[in-house]
């Protein structure tokens, strides 16, 4: 009967170990998913940054394109006005 419960008492503790080991590659495994979902989060914030600069700078393209289109109105008005000027010879 000794043998039996030895036997039992190693097979327990053998459970335990094995129970104690899965214990540890979980806590593991929940700490990567965290570190992984931490850089989740930084990637996330990262990209709103970069689509908000995006349309800043869109805008200021846009802004840009109007103020060339307003000059190049003004530049042909100028050169009507100047081609109305006669310059007469002074020799």
């Amino acid at each position: 009967m000794k043998k039996f419960v030895d036997e039992v008492v190693s097979e327990v503790s053998e459970v335990s170990e094995h129970t104690k080991s899965m214990a540890t590659g979980t806590d593991q495994f929940v700490q990567t998913f965290t570190e992984i979902s931490a850089i989740s989060e930084t990637t996330a914030a990262s990209t709103e940054t970069i689509s908000a600069s995006t349309e800043e700078q869109l805008a200021s393209m846009e802004e840009i394109s109007t103020s060339v289109g307003t000059l190049t109105l003004l530049a042909e008005e100028l050169q009507n006005l100047v081609l109305q000027f006669e310059v007469k010879d002074q020799k």
